[in-house]
């Protein structure tokens, strides 16, 4: 008794000590925790994802384009730029097409046009901001497609020769589970193999060690991937093994870490994730304390405490959907090594059509509901696509891992399939925690738009302190002034306008009056982005499949309703008269519209006669009076032979007029107004007069100096405003007699549709005149940053 009495204090006093330890452990968790958050959330990276409209075109037609910046933790829409630069380049890597977008409205929809001269073959399409310039500052999406010329097929047919692999040596990437290789324990290693342009390569291999002993094999999927598992000894070296065109090539594995430490996945079963916590000999002990803490987006799904090796169940309902990391810490806030995971379970996308099979230009209509795995509606933006299946690249599980969004686009990989990618995921926070911030100042895009330049004299030297203006009646008029510094040079720090403004500049005296000076414009220079191998992917164009693809068939012949835009050759009145329709119809050649309406479309059309404002909206002729005068008595509008389905948006305003005022006046070529009997033709609408558009896609040239050398006229780069994607009407049983065969591809596109409170959203369009298998292609992003990605397919007879 006495002894127990002597041992009681001692006995308290190691239970104080045991809670105290477990108290500071728990409160060292809390801080890593917080402070990991805290970290991911401070992040400043962007990333960027891109979908379009179909996967092939030809060469001169529209490409159809929406742009998601995100921030590459949270995966929320991000506001951190204003500006986002899209690219068109080819394999050298040229950019043949540049456009900027308004991030800052979130105007990310957009078009670029195809040049006709595009020889077959690939081509990218890639959206980047200038955080994405600087090192280590996020992932820019670069998103091939493949152009078919007719007459430039030559080249491509030899490339396709070459093209094969049989030169090639296959590169091979190791991925440790846990980013890390210990011994002393069982470990599970990921392979990818790759052959020309990263296209995965599927190969059998062995593992051996110096003394020549078999220890692994594995075979890789038609990702490239594989994984095996194998008891590394610490005093050995091992090497992987393949053989590829009947030559065996060799490979080390990655060295080992004889003081790590490493996280993994030993099974995803029965509701559950079973994670496995191993420590290497060199630092094993029952006492080496670790933090377990998993991270979804920038949101903490799980945190642990354990010591030694140890092996936890955690319900599987602890994660949200998509990938979730596991970080392991040490007591010193060391990251020893990370792994993810893949939920599957997410957003739930209906999406149903109001019947399975069509007629031709028959209407459809796709209602789209969000929820999530509660059955609550989810708010979300999105693009919808509507494409004829020979059009769409082959759905393939990818060749690279690159994140949720991608994973969406193939919800057919197996758990052991997703779990190969989530292991061939490299690494990105093995830097997070050290006291070198990886966080990116928040950048200033305000002086991209800039108009600088340098006042000369005759004799080409600058010319200090004269005053010079800015003008430009494009949209809204805009004055300014600025007087050239001591080197002549001024500065207009405009921020915001359209692309294709038309600006004047004029320099002044001292009494006001215009001078003849020159003016030397400062280049815009967007930014470039320093691409390397590792984004270039393409997607398997199959021999077979490419004579399919090249087929006249698919592509269309004879009269088309929607066909690509060709330049013809410009005759003596400016514009290409063999399209005009009437020999009694009013014209205004696209050269003639800057002046008419001061570079505005609807302004243009307002000035030919017969056409007038009556209640805010455009008629044609009568009536004489207001009463009765709506959006039903405007005008017919026709783009390219297409009848555009204007509507009303709520403003009060002319729909028309609207529409009108949304297109670049420098891609028309002309205007053409038919009234009376000459729009009868084109059914009960155009009794009302019709508006005939005819475009280019080629910018005119423009006269920079103008008859008066005393002004400088020029056209400046500036943001896309959002393009009107042409869509036929067939509301009028006449109007489906009198138009050509509709041969489009693309039916239906809007890269910018929002779902209501509810969750929902509703589309319509009408068919075309081919018979076949038509896919819906929806692709987006919620406001918690859920991917959205949903395809469904109807039958037009």
């Amino acid at each position: 008794m006495f002894y127990v009495r002597n041992l009681l204090p001692f006995f308290f006093l190691l239970i104080a000590l045991s809670s105290n330890s477990q108290t500071v452990a728990v409160n060292t968790l809390d801080s890593l925790s917080g402070l990991l958050i805290s970290k991911m959330r401070g992040e400043k990276k962007e990333q960027s994802y891109i979908t379009t409209d179909k996967s092939i075109y030809t060469a001169g037609e529209p490409l159809w384009f929406r742009v998601f910046i995100v921030n590459s933790a949270t995966q929320k829409v991000s506001m951190q730029s204003q500006a986002v630069f899209v690219d068109l380049v080819n394999e050298e890597n040229k950019v043949l097409n540049q456009l900027l977008l308004h991030a800052g409205f979130q105007e990310l929809n957009g078009r670029l046009f195809l040049p006709d001269s595009l020889a077959t073959g690939y081509y990218w399409l890639r959206a980047y901001t200038k955080h994405m310039q600087l090192p280590d500052a996020g992932n820019f999406a670069e998103q091939p497609v493949y152009v078919y010329n007719q007459n430039k097929i030559a080249v491509e047919k030899n490339k396709k020769a070459n093209a094969s692999l049989a030169g090639d040596i296959p590169e091979v990437n190791f991925y440790p589970e846990g980013g890390i290789m210990i011994t002393g324990a069982s470990s599970v290693v990921a392979v990818r193999i790759t052959g020309k342009n990263e296209n995965p390569v599927s190969v059998a291999g062995t593992i051996k060690d110096n003394h020549d002993s078999l220890t692994a094999n594995f075979t890789t999927n038609t990702d490239g991937l594989s994984k095996f598992e194998f008891e590394p000894y610490r005093h050995r070296k091992y090497t992987a093994y393949i053989t590829w065109n009947g030559k065996e090539y060799s490979y080390p594995l990655p060295p080992f870490n004889s003081f790590g430490a490493q996280v993994s996945v030993s099974s995803q079963k029965d509701g559950s994730k079973r994670i496995r916590v191993l420590l290497e000999d060199s630092i094993y002990s029952d006492t080496f304390k670790t933090y377990l803490i998993a991270v979804s987006k920038d949101s903490l799904c799980f945190a642990s405490i354990g010591n030694g090796n140890y092996e936890l169940n955690i319900p599987s309902n602890k994660f949200p959907p998509g990938t979730a990391t596991f970080f392991l810490f040490d007591n010193n806030i060391k990251l020893l090594s990370e792994r993810s995971v893949y939920t599957k379970e997410g957003i739930t996308v209906k999406a149903e059509m109001n019947k399975n099979v069509y007629d031709k230009r028959d209407k459809a209509i796709i209602n789209i509901s969000l929820s999530d795995a509660t059955g609550l509606p989810v708010t979300g933006s999105f693009s919808v696509s509507v494409t004829e299946d020979h059009f769409i690249k082959p759905l393939e599980k990818d060749e690279k891992y690159s994140g949720d969004w991608s994973l969406s686009e193939d919800n057919n990989h197996t758990d052991e399939e997703l779990d190969l990618l989530m292991l061939a995921k490299n690494n990105v926070y093995r830097n997070i925690m050290s006291n070198r911030s990886t966080s990116l100042p928040v950048g200033n895009d305000d002086s991209l738009l800039y108009i600088r330049g340098t006042l000369h004299d005759r004799n080409s030297d600058p010319l200090p302190d004269k005053v010079i203006s800015l003008l430009s009646k494009t949209g809204n008029n805009f004055f300014e002034t600025d007087t050239t510094d001591t080197h002549g040079r001024f500065s207009f720090p405009l921020t915001d306008y359209p692309d294709s403004t038309m600006f004047t500049l004029q320099s002044l005296n001292n009494t006001g009056n215009p001078e003849s000076w020159k003016v030397k414009l400062d280049t815009l220079k967007f930014p470039r982005m320093m691409i390397t191998d590792t984004h270039r992917r393409k997607f398997i164009m199959q021999p077979a499949l490419m004579d399919q693809y090249m087929d006249s068939s698919f592509f269309g012949t004879g009269k088309v309703l929607l066909k690509p835009v060709e330049i013809s050759k410009v005759n003596e009145l400016g514009y290409d008269k063999s399209k005009r329709v009437s020999a009694f119809s009013r014209i205004i050649p696209g050269k003639e519209i800057q002046n008419a309406g001061n570079g505005t479309v609807g302004n243009a059309v307002l000035s030919m006669s017969g056409l007038k404002l009556l209640n805010g909206f455009l008629v044609s002729g009568g009536p004489t009076t207001i009463r009765g005068v709506d959006a039903t008595s405007e005008p017919m509008v026709i783009v390219n032979g297409v009848s555009i389905a204007v509507s009303l948006d709520g403003s009060g305003t002319s729909p028309v007029l609207n529409y009108l005022n949304s297109l670049n006046s420098r891609t028309i070529d002309f205007i053409e107004v038919l009234t009376g009997p000459q729009g009868s033709a084109y059914g009960v609408r155009g009794s009302n007069g019709v508006i005939l558009v005819n475009t280019t896609n080629k910018y005119r040239e423009t006269n920079i100096d103008g008859a008066n050398n005393t002004l400088k006229t020029f056209f400046a780069k500036g943001y896309q405003d959002p393009p009107v994607f042409i869509m036929p009407s067939y509301d009028s049983k006449k109007q489906d007699i009198t138009t050509g065969t509709d041969l489009r591809r693309t039916i239906y596109w809007n890269g910018n549709i929002f779902t209501d409170k509810d969750g929902k959203a509703s589309i319509g369009f009408y068919t075309n005149d081919i018979p076949g298998n038509y896919t819906v292609t929806i692709h987006g992003i919620t406001a918690r940053g859920y991917v959205i990605y949903k395809t469904i397919t109807y039958q037009l007879k």
